[in-house]
């Protein structure tokens, strides 16, 4: 603490806290030993206990713990299987409307950082980026793959989905999706798949690469938008969703990299109900 307080002054420019004017010096006399223990005792801070830490409920994406059944592995998954606005969905092809989705990108650059989340390869990124939509702002926060994808188009399903998400200062995601089909290898991929960490639940950070997740979004911006949900427990609605209709390319060497850590890390399509979803 006098430290900071010494750093503080200093950066004030005050060389040190305290009056310049001499003071009286007050000396007392020292305390009986019964007395100095009895103060220290007053004075002893409040031991701090530590409060334990909440262990998310297992899940995965096969078995008895796969999707047909999170919403009956935690009650806070309730949402897996009573929601009525569920991700991922399929998205059969409608005529383009051309006005009520106004996307503007603004991403800056960060660091390569990768994690093994377990259920994902995803890369955070650092703070600044953002994305507008119809006004409103999101924060870029990750993005994550799915292989296969998880939505589809007209019933296709592409080989790799990624996802970017974003969080507006209200809570609301907003959460990016870009498909990628087998073509040529994708220079961006192969410096992302080089950075996997070895273990899981691990962050590789490389400081010396620095790029701006734009590069994984293709150039014609046409998209659906629809809201729906988080795609993995506890599956939270309200979610705006922008699909990207345009697929990126990949070798077919590259997206076998990935599902031989991550094969069928994808949630099934999920009922519509009475939504509706529009092309732009």
């Amino acid at each position: 603490m006098l430290r900071l307080l010494i750093s503080f002054c200093l950066i004030l420019g005050l060389g040190a806290c305290g009056s310049s004017e001499k003071k009286e010096e007050i000396v007392q006399e020292p305390m009986k030993k019964e007395e100095a223990s009895k103060k220290d005792n007053a004075e002893a801070k409040p031991e701090m206990k530590k409060e334990p830490v909440e262990k998310a409920t297992h899940w995965s994406y096969k078995g008895a713990f796969g999707p047909q059944f999170w919403g009956n592995l935690d009650t806070k998954y309730e949402l897996c299987k009573s929601g009525k606005q569920q991700s991922p969905i399929d998205l059969v092809w409608k005529r383009p409307k051309k006005s009520g989705s106004l996307v503007e990108i603004a991403y800056k650059e960060t660091a390569l950082k990768t994690m093994d989340s377990g259920h994902s390869i995803v890369y955070p990124v650092d703070p600044g980026s953002m994305l507008m939509h119809n006004g409103k702002a999101y924060d870029l926060k990750m993005f994550h793959f799915h292989s296969p994808s998880e939505h589809s188009l007209s019933g296709k399903n592409f080989p790799l989905e990624m996802q970017l998400v974003h969080i507006a200062q209200d809570g609301q995601f907003s959460i990016v999706s870009v498909f990628f089909k087998v073509g040529a290898e994708n220079a961006m991929l192969a410096k992302m798949w080089a950075n996997i960490p070895a273990e899981k639940k691990q962050v590789k950070v490389d400081n010396d690469f620095l790029y701006t997740p734009s590069v994984l979004l293709p150039n014609a911006k046409t998209h659906y938008n629809y809201i729906g949900s988080l795609t993995a427990p506890p599956c939270s609605e309200n979610v705006n969703w922008i699909v990207m209709n345009t697929p990126l390319e990949a070798s077919k060497a590259q997206i076998d990299a990935y599902k031989a850590l991550y094969k069928d890390n994808n949630r099934p399509a999920q009922s519509l109900g009475g939504r509706d979803y529009n092309n732009y």
